[in-house]
């Protein structure tokens, strides 16, 4: 940073300007020739897409499928116990 003549305090701006709030969330960091800072984040600090929030809705909607078919397999038995 020294060598580009960037302050940390230039650093921070330019992140929360693209909504990072957190600098280790940051996997890597460019300054581009036009000045501008293009940035990387860590897989785990990417946002969730639609298409990852509607996944994972369907996976809930499956497990509790599964479950309450276990649980009228279960009842199914008692009532023949």
């Amino acid at each position: 940073m020294k060598k580009a003549r960037l302050t940390t305090d230039e650093l921070e701006i330019s992140l929360r300007l693209q909504n990072i709030g957190n600098i280790k969330g940051v996997e890597l960091a460019i300054l581009e020739p036009n000045g501008q800072i293009s940035t990387t984040l860590k897989p785990e600090k990417v946002p969730a897409t639609k298409e990852d929030i509607y996944i994972i809705l369907i996976l809930f909607e499956l497990v509790n499928i599964i479950s309450i078919h276990h649980s009228m397999r279960r009842k199914r038995a008692l009532i023949l116990i």
